[in-house]
C-alpha cells in the first residue's frame, strides 16, 4: 500500500491528531511495522493469545469479539478506516488478548509493536499525550459501564444510559448513535427486553421514542429510578 495513503489515513487518526503529515511519515519510518492485507473473517488476534502489537485500520472493518459462556460471539466494538485497537493491551502486564480481533470484511491493517509505539512516544510528545488521553477516556468509559451494569433491572440500566447521554449532549432530545441491537449489547440486556422496556417507559410518561430519537420528558423521575 502506498505510504502517502497510509499517512493520509493516519492524519485523521486520533492518536496522530496535531502532528504534521511529514512528521507522521518520519515516525512510521522508525518502526518495523507489519502491513496486513486480510480477507473477511481472518483472525488478527485470538482470545487469550499474546497481544504484542496495536493496530490501525487503513481500510475495511475490524471487530473486537468476546465469546460468551454459551459459545456465541458478541461484538464488543467495531473499528473502521482511521480507527485503532489494542492500544491498552500491548502494555498490559498479562500480555494476553481478552477478546478476539477479526476482520469483518477485506481489510488492511497497520500493526505496530509495543516497542515501536514507545519509540514514537519518545520521539513525539503530541502522540504520547493523545495516547494518554485515549487511555484515560477508556478508563472513564469503563467505570461508567461498570456502574451501568451494576443496576439489576432493565429500566435502571436504560435510565442510567439515557441520563448519561443527556448530560453528555446537554440536551433532553437525544439522537442515539447506536442501533437497538447495539444498545442491547451495551447495557447487557436482550433486544426484546430493551424494546419492551422503552415502550413501557414511554407509556409511563418518562420518555418519548421515535426510532433512534428519544426525548427525556421527566429527568427527575428517571433519576429516582436509580
Amino acid at each position: 500500500m502506498d505510504m502517502h495513503y497510509v499517512v493520509d489515513v493516519l492524519s485523521g487518526n486520533a492518536l496522530f491528531k496535531g502532528i504534521d503529515p511529514a512528521r507522521i511519515e518520519y515516525l512510521i519510518s522508525l518502526c518495523r511495522y507489519n502491513m496486513l492485507s486480510l480477507s473477511a473473517d481472518t483472525i488478527i488476534s485470538s482470545e487469550n493469545e499474546p497481544c504484542k502489537s496495536m493496530g490501525f485500520v487503513l481500510d475495511g472493518k475490524v471487530s473486537n469479539c468476546k465469546t460468551s459462556p454459551s459459545g456465541s460471539n458478541v461484538v464488543v466494538k467495531t473499528m473502521v478506516k482511521g480507527e485503532y485497537f489494542a492500544e491498552a493491551l500491548v502494555f498490559s502486564s498479562s500480555g494476553e488478548c481478552p477478546s478476539t480481533i477479526v476482520a469483518e470484511k477485506n481489510s488492511t491493517v497497520l500493526m505496530i509493536s509495543a516497542k515501536d509505539v514507545l519509540i514514537i512516544c519518545e520521539e513525539e510528545p503530541v502522540f504520547l499525550r493523545n495516547l494518554l488521553v485515549s487511555l484515560s477516556d477508556k478508563v472513564f468509559m469503563l467505570n461508567k459501564k461498570i456502574r451501568l451494569l451494576s443496576y439489576p433491572s432493565v429500566r435502571q440500566r436504560l435510565a442510567s444510559f439515557l441520563l448519561d447521554e443527556m448530560h453528555k449532549h446537554h440536551s433532553s432530545k437525544l439522537t442515539l448513535d447506536k442501533t437497538r441491537e447495539e444498545l442491547s449489547e451495551y447495557i447487557g440486556v436482550a433486544r426484546p427486553s430493551v424494546s419492551r422496556e422503552l415502550s413501557k417507559m414511554a407509556e409511563d410518561g418518562l420518555i418519548s421514542v421515535s426510532r433512534r430519537s428519544i426525548e427525556i420528558l421527566d429527568a427527575e423521575a428517571l433519576s429516582s429510578i436509580l
